[in-house]
C-alpha cells in the first residue's frame, strides 16, 4: 500500500513526461498500479474540472464507479428521482453484488417496471445461479420476450451446459439467430471440441466474421495445433492484432 505522497510524486513524474518503465524500475512500483493511478487521476479530474450541475446522473455514477467511489455512486442510486431509472438501477444492482448484498440486489430486479428490462433481467439471472436457484434462473431465459436476446441466451447455455444438458446447449448454440453472435460461438466450438468434432468447429473459428476476435481464434489456434498444424497456429499467434493478446501469446 502506497502513501498518498508518493502517488502524487509519481503522477508529477508521469505529467513532466517521464516514462512509466523508467518510473518502475526506480521506484518498483509496478506498471500496472502506475497505469492505475493514471486513469484514477483522469477521471478524478474530469470529475473535478466539471461542473456537477453539468453532469447528469447517468455521467456522475459512471464517473464515481470508474474510480471505485461506491459510496458516492450509492448516493445517486438510492435517489428518489432515480428510482425507475433503468441505467441507474441496473448499476445499482452491480454495486449490491460486488458488496454481497444479494438480496437487495434481487428486490430491485424483481421489481415490475424492470421484468421486461433485458441488461437487469440478465443481472437477476445471474443471482439466482449465485444462490443455486436454477429453475427461477431458467424460467426468466424461457420466457419468449428474451428468446432472441444474446445476452440472456448465452446465460441459458451456461446453465444448460452446468446441469449437463451439453446436446440441448448445442443445439441452441446451432440457432440461426445467434450465428453471428461471438460468445454463443465460442461455446458452440468448445462443445464441439469437447465431442471431438474438430472440423466443425475450425470452420466456425474460419469464419471472417471471427477473424479478429481473439477468444475464438485461441480456439483455432488450439484446434490446428491438435491437428499438428503448427506452422497456419503460428501464423494467427503473429498477426499484429494480437500481438498484445496475453492469451494468444
Amino acid at each position: 500500500m502506497y502513501s498518498q505522497e508518493i502517488k502524487q510524486t509519481v503522477l508529477k513524474r508521469i505529467k513532466n513526461g517521464e516514462k512509466v518503465k523508467n518510473i518502475n524500475a526506480d521506484t518498483g512500483i509496478s506498471i500496472a498500479t502506475i497505469y492505475r493511478w493514471v486513469k484514477e487521476d483522469r477521471l478524478e479530474s474530469d470529475i473535478t474540472e466539471t461542473p456537477f450541475n453539468k453532469l447528469s446522473d447517468v455521467e456522475l455514477l459512471q464517473k464515481y464507479c470508474s474510480i471505485n467511489d461506491l459510496d458516492n455512486a450509492l448516493n445517486i442510486c438510492l435517489d428518489p428521482k432515480n428510482k425507475n431509472n433503468p441505467i441507474i438501477q441496473s448499476q445499482h444492482v452491480k454495486i449490491l453484488i460486488m458488496k454481497s448484498g444479494l438480496y437487495d440486489a434481487l428486490a430491485i430486479c424483481e421489481q415490475p417496471l424492470f421484468l421486461t428490462d433485458n441488461v437487469i433481467q440478465s443481472q437477476r439471472i445471474s443471482i439466482l445461479v449465485m444462490q443455486n436457484r436454477i429453475c427461477d434462473a431458467l424460467a426468466i431465459c424461457e420466457n419468449p420476450i428474451f428468446e432472441k436476446n444474446d445476452s440472456i441466451q448465452t446465460q441459458h447455455i451456461k446453465i444448460l451446459i452446468k446441469k449437463g444438458k451439453i446436446d440441448e446447449a448445442l443445439k441452441m448454440c446451432e440457432r440461426l439467430e445467434f450465428a453471428d453472435y461471438p460468445l454463443i460461438q465460442s461455446i458452440r466450438i468448445k462443445i464441439l471440441m469437447l465431442k471431438d468434432r474438430l472440423m466443425e468447429a475450425l470452420a466456425i473459428s474460419e469464419r471472417p466474421l471471427f477473424l479478429t476476435d481473439s477468444v475464438i481464434q485461441s480456439q483455432r489456434i488450439s484446434i490446428l495445433v491438435m491437428k499438428n498444424r503448427i506452422c497456419d497456429a503460428l501464423a494467427i499467434c503473429e498477426n499484429p492484432i494480437f500481438e498484445k493478446n496475453d492469451s494468444i501469446q
